[in-house]
């Protein structure tokens, strides 16, 4: 038996991380994307479909085409659309500053959903 550090010189480990955002039913109100709060399920579809739609999903066939044409080039940082590479290399360089301006776009987010829940019609009123 070879010992751990030779083996680390032969075998060649490869990993592809995708965390894609892709145009499925789950980005549409499907099942499991229903929030638990006391929003009307069309409501919750449409504040959902918004939501995502500002990050400008991928059609699901694209998207694996994309993916599989760089893994066959077996291209070691794949970045599918290419405009988020931008947004990649941003953080990159700039940690904090994307962390905070991650920050605000979920505040914001939050209070778009909370204007939408208080402006909400009472049942019973």
């Amino acid at each position: 038996m070879l010992p751990s550090r030779y083996l680390a010189r032969v075998i060649v480990l490869k990993l592809f991380t995708v965390a894609p955002l892709i145009r499925t039913p789950i980005l549409q109100g499907g099942k499991h994307s229903i929030l638990l709060m006391p929003l009307a399920e069309t409501e919750q579809r449409k504040f959902i479909g918004e939501f995502f739609e500002a990050y400008r999903p991928m059609d699901p066939d694209v998207f694996a085409r994309r993916l599989l044409d760089r893994v066959a080039r077996n291209e070691g940082t794949i970045v599918i659309p290419g405009w988020w590479k931008l947004l990649w290399w941003l953080d990159r360089l700039l940690p904090g500053a994307c962390a905070f301006g991650a920050r605000r776009r979920f505040e914001r987010d939050r209070r778009r959903l909370a204007d939408r829940l208080a402006n909400m019609p009472r049942s019973g009123s």
